[in-house]
């Protein structure tokens, strides 16, 4: 199977997220444009939702950008058709939102990854690659036997396992 090699996952700063995403970028609720945002990185998909690594309340974050506005292939519209609130309930009672690169492995990045797209996924399958693949793989970063991958053009993109949860599939 091949995997799709344009999926960002991770950004080092606001800038970097503008300048892939054309500048199709704007703050989610409350927030400062640096601690959430959507932004809208290409024709074939929708808005993506981002963290500071810091924020913790990744399902807040998803509601707050689903409230007062309906984004779809790089618009703003008022009807429900893609909605993020309503994608959320598509998917049934046991769900999470959860990071698509996890958040533990900011550190890891020397203070560089300032931004982590958010995605809602299944929660047996974000506990499945919580409590083993993704800390077994920040203990090989962390022991020096991986080394921690480098952003390309400020962007972190996904790898076989960050596309794996995006597909609900367990570790």
């Amino acid at each position: 199977m091949n995997l799709p090699t344009n999926i960002a996952v991770a950004a080092t700063d606001i800038t970097a997220l503008y300048q892939v995403a054309g500048g199709r970028v704007m703050a989610v609720g409350r927030y400062a444009v640096h601690e959430a945002c959507a932004a809208y990185l290409r024709a074939d998909d929708d808005w993506s939702i981002w963290v500071h690594p810091d924020n913790k309340s990744y399902r807040d974050v998803w509601v707050a950008a689903s409230r007062g506005a309906v984004w779809s292939k790089g618009t703003k519209r008022d009807d429900d058709r893609g909605n993020v609130d309503m994608q959320l309930k598509t998917w049934g009672k046991n769900v999470d939102v959860d990071h698509l690169l996890p958040r533990s492995w900011a550190p890891l990045a020397n203070g560089q990854l300032r931004l982590i797209r958010i995605w809602p996924v299944w929660g047996e399958v974000n506990r499945s690659w919580g409590a083993g693949a993704e800390k077994a793989q920040k203990a090989k970063y962390e022991q020096g036997l991986a080394p921690f991958p480098k952003p390309i053009g400020g962007i972190w993109y996904a790898k076989a396992a960050q596309i794996y949860k995006i597909l609900g599939m367990r570790a």
